[in-house]
């Protein structure tokens, strides 16, 4: 019972010496350091201990901050900390009379997701690693029924980019397309539930998807 006793009196005093140790570290280094680097169960001070946290930090941090703006496995973010903006590639086309001068608007039926009731140009979104232009004609064909054969390209914009009203942090990254096409028949499928042909200068006084006005001035 005493050598335990004994024991113990002596784990209580080396404790107490370590934590004193501890919490005056700069003072045991002016004094040579002796003590408490001996009692310091990872055989450094505290100001050690301190520098190798902040190595350990700012190894971390090179890690996570990569020169294309995602942290950690694949995480995208914004330089400003908020979640990185994602895009989808979509084509906006237009098909001019030419000999009206008037383009095609296309109304958007309540059968579709988004935009319901707003007034387009013809629109899809790009499928895979597929040409913007062929996605542009099959979509002419599918929503307004005018054939491939029936247009002509004059004038195209790739790269115009519109904030999405719907999602957060998403836009979308628009090629635009300008064709003519004689007096062509217009065959609506359920994608749209009206049509008008207007001037371009007409177009204000449509309720119209976001920026339309400013896709179509990119082709004109």
């Amino acid at each position: 019972m005493k050598s335990s006793a004994g024991d113990a009196g002596s784990r209580v005093i080396r404790k107490g010496t370590e934590r004193r140790g501890r919490g005056s570290s700069g003072g045991s280094r002016n004094n040579g350091g002796g003590g408490s680097h001996s009692n310091n169960n990872n055989g450094r001070s505290n100001n050690d201990r301190s520098r190798g946290m902040s190595a350990d930090r700012a190894a971390k941090g090179r890690r996570y901050r990569k020169e294309d703006g995602t942290r950690g496995a694949g995480r995208p973010a914004a330089a400003n900390g908020s979640a990185a903006v994602r895009t989808t590639g979509i084509v906006t086309a237009f098909v001019r009379d030419v000999r009206t001068d008037k383009v095609l608007l296309l109304r958007r039926s309540n059968r579709v997701r988004t935009m319901r009731g707003k007034w387009s140009g013809v629109s899809g979104i790009i499928e895979g690693n597929e040409k913007p232009l062929n996605r542009a004609k099959t979509e002419i064909f599918e929503e307004a029924g005018i054939s491939k054969s029936k247009i002509r390209l004059i004038r195209s914009a790739d790269g115009i980019r519109i904030k999405s009203p719907q999602y957060r942090n998403h836009e979308w990254v628009v090629s635009a397309f300008l064709f003519e096409a004689d007096n062509p028949p217009v065959r609506l499928n359920w994608e749209n539930s009206d049509y008008r042909w207007v001037k371009i200068v007409e177009m204000g006084k449509y309720e119209t998807v976001p920026d339309l006005y400013r896709v179509m001035s990119c082709l004109i």
